[in-house]
């Protein structure tokens, strides 16, 4: 019995990621299909006016994106049209797209994705918290595009983070999107962890909460 405990409290550790708390993270296709262009996000008093038309911002599960041109390296491929300002000196147009959703983070001491770039160009991701009128960004790490489709995964403290506007409360999370390249058009999956990680690591935490309460009896 001891044995079985502990190759499990072994397997449930490996599935589990090593975090200093709850880690909020996408579980389901649907959860990353339920994203959605933001409007009226704010970073250093300017607003970032996405064009919200939900028809620039499509979905696909079949392992290729519309066109079949380009592999997803995720389960879930995102294809969406950025939109271009001028850079702080006025001549370098800069791309980016914010998308996001209103997520219960409650008890959440992080939020993190694992994205991959599917793109011939770079592009730079962040992620975001937002309260309604303040939005607090990690942040941006380049992704190397074509032949690399680099991936990475990013994490924003969304324990410490004192959202400044809307009482501090965490309404929205998601994941900003950049290029300093007159390209437009973005491609980046999202990975969603498999349901026997996710089992796994539950098995993991209660096991070892477990076994924790039994010392102490």
């Amino acid at each position: 019995m001891k044995r079985l405990i502990f190759t499990l409290i072994v397997c449930a550790l490996m599935a589990t990621p090593v975090m200093a708390g709850p880690t909020f993270t996408f579980t389901t296709q649907a959860e990353v299909m339920s994203l959605a262009k933001m409007t009226g996000l704010m970073f250093d008093g300017t607003p970032y006016t996405n064009d919200g038309n939900a028809a620039n911002l499509l979905y696909f599960t079949d392992g290729t994106y519309g066109n079949s041109q380009y592999t997803q390296t995720y389960q879930v491929g995102i294809t969406a049209t950025a939109v271009g300002i001028d850079g702080k000196d006025g001549s370098d147009p800069i791309e980016y797209l914010g998308i996001g959703n209103t997520f219960d983070v409650v008890g959440y001491d992080t939020f993190a994705v694992t994205l991959a770039n599917d793109n011939d160009d770079d592009w730079y991701y962040q992620l975001f918290a937002d309260d309604g009128q303040t939005t607090v960004l990690g942040g941006f790490v380049q992704l190397l595009g074509s032949p690399t489709y680099q991936s990475t995964t990013l994490t924003l403290d969304i324990k410490s983070i004192t959202v400044s506007g809307g009482g501090g409360a965490i309404t929205t999370l998601g994941i900003m999107i950049g290029s300093n390249i007159k390209e437009n058009k973005v491609h980046t999956s999202i990975l969603v962890p498999a349901p026997g990680a996710i089992l796994l690591g539950s098995i993991g935490v209660g096991l070892v909460g477990w076994l924790r309460r039994r010392r102490t009896l």
